[in-house]
């Protein structure tokens, strides 16, 4: 988490890159017979390949709450209530 909090600072287009990147090479080592069971948490092989529903739902989630992440920081802008510094 405190490596991902570096990418706030990171121009969009770094940020992008980088996770296209993390989304092609995701299934690069699934040939790999790892015998550690922290790797067997952290990577479910064919993930993109088994879960085509997941993503859509992802998606259609992501593009659902863009127009109202938008209207909250329109009222950020317009107020300066203190609560408002909490999102």
């Amino acid at each position: 988490m405190i490596t991902l909090s570096a990418f706030v600072y990171l121009p969009p287009l770094a940020v992008g890159t980088i996770g296209l990147g993390m989304m092609a090479t995701n299934n690069l080592l699934d040939s790999v017979p790892w015998r550690n069971w922290f790797w067997s948490i952290l990577h479910v092989p064919n993930l993109l390949v088994s879960t085509p529903r997941f993503s859509l739902v992802w998606l259609v989630v992501v593009l659902a709450l863009y127009p109202v992440c938008r209207w909250f920081a329109g009222v950020r802008q317009r107020r300066s209530d203190p609560w408002l510094g909490y999102f």
